[in-house]
């Protein structure tokens, strides 16, 4: 039985400022700076499992921002990811039980 896990929701991201020559994305003008801008997105997760984990939304430095509401019914879990759920972004999630 798995125990932990971490759970990657990958979109598009680019520095603040960051250009490029055109829409290819090909030849880039501007590395740009920080803050990274994340693009919001939004994803229903059912996970198949014999037991619920703790779900936590992870910030960019893997710091706790907060849990995240789940269901668990049947054996599968239920939850709801999104990157713009937290301030700065969320990317990535912790599973523990």
């Amino acid at each position: 039985m798995c125990r932990s896990a971490l759970l990657f929701h990958l979109v598009e991201t680019a520095n603040s400022g960051e250009s490029y020559q055109d829409d290819t994305l090909c030849i880039q003008l501007s590395e740009g700076t920080l803050p990274l801008l994340v693009r919001r997105a939004e994803v229903d997760v059912a996970l198949s499992t014999s037991q619920p984990f703790r779900i936590t939304a992870l910030n960019c430095d893997g710091e706790s921002l907060g849990e995240i509401a789940s269901s668990f019914h049947d054996g599968v879990q239920r939850f709801t990811l999104r990157t713009d759920s937290h301030p700065g972004g969320v990317m990535a999630y912790s599973l523990t039980r």
